[in-house]
């Protein structure tokens, strides 16, 4: 594939040009004499649009994607190491943007490099000195406003920086495949706090952990679950792992025989985000899901948004109708409750019960919750 790749790339060249592969499936152009900036995008657009069209190898039919990578002499370095290292940099901001896409190298890149640099370092250090904290939200059922689960969320407890939200580090730790080890740490300390609490008898339901592609994408992920859950002595049916509906629906067969293989030993599976993405109902169907999370982003827009209104109730029905439960995301009014309670959602989960909490904030807010609802029900 290679192969063909640099003879149609030769063939878009001047004689004057120079191509060469610099090293795996990297290639570097040195395209002289060209006066206008405009010049240079002509070329990088032919480039892109002629390694998009399928390459026919032996009668296999094999798709390439490029991105692509421009510096510029004297602007952008004046020796050919510091173009091609500019250019490289460019080329990864390329990446960044989707597939088939380039970029010009700029001083505001090479900043941008150097702050994504430090915090990998910055990440990978925390992941060594486990610097990653767990923070608990409680969800609570309708009807019987009992507390039946509590959600994992991870958050990074800084040295210089102080508490650090997932936002501002997941992407990265993602890239950077740190999030295998960062969501291993999460789930092992949410598998030690579940069996705490229910061993002094403060919460009788089950934990919620955040799953990424990345983790479950890992041949090891299966593996990983089962050693935590062997060295910390939880119950599997304790355990419910959420995954975005992003993730799930890229590739849906892909997961099948992986979450039938977590089901198999008694964990349950909810799709997050429910809503935001391009589910197809015959994949929902033939993947064994427990719950469906409605979206935070329809919640908010609760009651008074029509269009809102009817997503939230066609998942709640999808939901009852496919022997799922249906959790509401984001509440933070009663009036947001109010309608998701009439609508039989049967799980909620927002600021309107309770913010995320460390460990030791959870354990006084359940007692102080159960003697709330003993109260208003005595």
């Amino acid at each position: 594939v290679l192969i063909a790749v640099s003879k149609r790339l030769q063939n878009l060249i001047r004689k004057t040009d120079i191509l060469s592969r610099f090293g795996g499936d990297e290639f570097v152009f040195v395209l002289d004499h060209l006066s206008e900036k405009s010049e240079l995008e002509v070329f990088a657009k032919k480039f892109l649009n002629s390694v998009r069209q399928p390459f026919n190898i032996n009668g296999t039919i094999h798709s390439v994607s490029m991105s692509l990578g421009l510096s510029i002499y004297p602007k952008d370095g004046l020796t050919a190491m510091d173009l091609i290292e500019n250019a490289d940099t460019a080329m990864y901001e390329a990446k960044r943007s989707g597939k088939n896409q380039h970029a010009y190298y700029n001083s505001d890149i090479r900043l941008q490099q150097i702050k994504r640099y430090e915090m990998q370092q910055d990440l990978e250090r925390a992941v060594e000195q486990s610097q990653f904290v767990v923070f608990y939200q409680p969800q609570i059922d309708h009807k019987s406003k009992a507390i039946v689960g509590l959600e994992a969320l991870v958050r990074w407890q800084h040295p210089d920086k102080g508490l650090i939200n997932p936002d501002d580090f997941i992407p990265l730790a993602e890239e950077f495949k740190l999030i295998i080890p960062i969501g291993e740490q999460v789930l092992r300390q949410a598998c030690l706090d579940i069996k705490q609490l229910h061993d002094d008898a403060l919460f009788t339901g089950y934990m919620s952990v955040n799953v990424s592609g990345i983790q479950i994408d890992s041949d090891l992920f299966l593996q990983t679950v089962n050693k935590i859950l062997d060295e910390t002595q939880v119950t599997p049916t304790l355990l419910e792992m959420e995954i975005t509906e992003s993730v799930v629906m890229t590739n849906p067969e892909k997961w099948i025989a992986l979450f039938k293989n977590l089901k198999s030993i008694g964990l349950k599976i909810a799709i997050d985000d429910f809503g935001k993405g391009y589910s197809s109902l015959s994949h929902l169907s033939d993947l064994p899901l427990d719950k469906l999370k409605i979206d935070m982003s329809f919640v908010k827009r609760l009651p008074h948004d029509k269009k809102a209104r009817a997503i939230a109730q066609s998942i709640i029905d999808l939901s009852e109708n496919m022997g799922m439960v249906s959790l509401a995301e984001g509440i933070e009014k009663q009036e947001q409750q109010d309608f998701l309670e009439q609508q039989n959602c049967e799980i909620g989960q927002g600021f309107l019960f309770a913010k995320p909490m460390p460990f030791e904030a959870l354990k006084t807010w359940l007692v102080e919750y159960e003697a709330t609802i003993e109260q208003a029900t005595a």
